[in-house]
C-alpha cells in the first residue's frame, strides 16, 4: 500500500526526561511550529509528517511494554498534545478530513542518549513491528519522504548524522530546524525490570470516526503494549484488536449524517496502524469475515515478515465489551482516562465465565486544563469527532451558498 501523498519526516532529539507537558513544550514546540507552518504553506492536500521521537529508556531495553508503558505513554501524549495546540493555533488541520490535512504520525525511535549506536546483537529485537524502532531501521526503510528535518541542538546534529551514516534514500532535501534544550532530571529516571507478563495480544475499542489525534494516541499505545519476542527469535503470530462500533449503533450521534461508514473508519485506521508499525511496504493478506454470533464481522490483515507475523483484526462491535469478552486469548486492554471503568467492567465479566482477567493500561486525556482556556477550546476542536463533523457540515453550508 503505497501511500501517494507527500511525506516529510521530522528528527527531534531525545525525550526530555521527566518527560511532562511543559519540558515537552519547551523542548518541541519551536522545530514542531516551523514544521508544520512550512507544510502548511507549501503542499495543498493531504500530507504525512512522521515524527521520529528517541527514547532512550527503549534502547537496548529487556523490560516488558507493560513496564516501559507510563514513560511512553507521557512522552506521546505530550508530543500529540502540543502538535494539536500548534495546529489549531496556526488553523492546521490534522484530522481524517477532505482537504488539506496534515497526517501526523509519531515513531518511536529506540536511541541512546549520548548517541552512540551499540552493534546489534543476535538476540536484538529491533526487527519487530513499530512503534518502536532502531534508527538503523528508519533510515534503511526506504520511505519516500520529500524533505528531512532535523532541529539546530547538540544532540539533534548527532541525531541526524548519525541518520545520514545509515541513509539509503537519495531523493529527501535535508534541513534544519531551530529548536529548544532538552532537560534531563536523572533523579526522576526509574529502572524497571523484566518481571511483568509479556502480551501477545492486545486490544482497543471505540468509534475511530474521522481519525484525530487523540484515536492516535491510543493506536499508538495499543501497538505499543504489543511486546516483541523476548530472545529476538519468531515466535507465533502476535494479534491486535481493534473493535469499531457498529454505524447502527451511532445512529443518534450529532451530525450522523457525516460520520464515515464501518469500512471507511477500518480503512483509515488501518492506514494509520501500517504507517506506524511497518516502515516498508509488507505484503498483506486481507479476509473479510462474516461468522454468525457476536462479533462475527471482521476485517482480518495477515502480515509476515522475517520478524515474524502480525494479525490485525478489525471487528465489529454491538456492545461495550466486544471481543474482549469472548476471545480468551486477548491479554492487555487500552483504554482512556475517561473510561477507565470499562477496564474493570471487562475484567468483570471474563471472570464470570472463568476468563483471565486482561492487563489494563491507560492513555491520558489530552486536555489543556495547564494552559490557557483559549488552548482548551482550540483542542476541543481537533480532539472531538462531534466538532470535526461539526466543521465539515459549515463547510458544506459555506459550499453550497456559492
Amino acid at each position: 500500500m503505497t501511500s501517494s501523498s507527500p511525506q516529510s519526516l521530522l528528527l527531534l532529539p531525545p525525550i526530555p526526561e521527566p518527560a511532562t507537558y511543559p519540558t515537552v513544550k519547551a523542548t518541541y514546540q519551536a522545530p514542531l511550529l516551523l514544521a508544520l507552518r512550512q507544510l502548511k504553506e507549501t503542499i495543498s492536500g493531504r500530507c504525512i509528517l512522521d515524527i521520529a521521537l528517541p527514547c532512550p529508556h527503549l534502547y537496548k531495553s529487556s523490560a516488558s511494554r507493560a513496564e516501559l508503558y507510563a514513560q511512553t505513554q507521557a512522552a506521546v501524549a505530550n508530543v500529540y498534545k502540543l502538535v494539536s495546540i500548534i495546529a489549531a493555533r496556526q488553523n492546521i488541520e490534522t484530522a481524517d478530513v477532505d482537504g488539506d490535512a496534515v497526517d501526523v504520525r509519531v515513531l518511536l525511535i529506540a536511541y541512546p542518549r549520548n548517541g552512540i549506536l551499540e552493534v546489534a546483537t543476535a538476540k536484538d529485537t529491533s526487527g519487530w513491528f513499530g512503534p518502536v524502532v532502531e534508527l538503523s531501521q528508519l533510515a534503511e526503510s526506504g520511505r519516500a519522504w520529500d524533505r528531512i528535518w532535523s532541529v539546530e541542538t547538540e544532540q539533534g546534529e548527532q541525531l541526524v548524522k548519525n541518520f545520514k551514516t545509515l541513509w539509503k534514500g537519495s531523493k529527501a532535501e535535508f534541513s534544519k530546524l531551530r529548536g529548544g534544550v532538552v532537560q534531563v532530571d536523572k533523579s526522576a529516571s526509574k529502572s524497571v525490570g523484566s518481571e511483568v507478563k509479556r502480551s501477545n495480544s492486545v486490544c482497543v475499542g471505540g468509534t475511530f470516526d474521522h481519525l484525530h489525534i487523540g484515536h492516535k494516541l491510543l493506536l499508538t499505545m495499543t501497538a505499543f503494549a504489543l511486546d516483541p519476542p523476548a530472545d529476538g527469535s519468531s515466535e507465533a503470530e502476535k494479534t491486535v484488536t481493534i473493535g469499531m462500533t457498529a454505524a447502527d449503533l451511532l445512529a443518534k450521534k450529532q451530525y450522523a449524517e457525516l460520520l464515515q461508514s464501518w469500512r471507511t473508519r477500518t480503512d483509515r485506521t488501518h492506514a494509520f496502524l501500517r504507517g506506524i508499525m511497518l516502515l516498508e511496504e509488507d505484503k498483506e493478506q486481507l479476509e473479510e469475515v462474516h461468522n454468525p454470533g457476536p462479533n462475527g464481522h471482521a476485517l482480518l490483515v495477515r502480515i509476515s515478515t522475517s520478524a515474524g507475523n502480525l494479525l490485525l483484526r478489525y471487528v465489529e462491535i454491538w456492545d461495550p465489551f466486544g471481543p474482549t469478552i469472548t476471545d480468551p486469548t486477548i491479554e492487555t486492554l487500552i483504554v482512556s482516562a475517561e473510561t477507565r471503568s470499562g477496564g474493570k467492567m471487562v475484567n468483570d465479566k471474563r471472570n464470570e465465565v472463568d476468563m483471565a482477567s486482561l492487563i489494563v493500561l491507560e492513555v491520558d486525556v489530552l486536555d489543556a486544563s495547564e494552559e490557557e482556556k483559549l488552548d482548551s477550546d482550540l483542542l476541543a476542536t481537533k480532539l472531538s469527532s462531534t466538532e470535526i463533523r461539526k466543521r465539515q457540515q459549515e463547510r458544506l453550508k459555506r459550499q453550497s451558498r456559492v
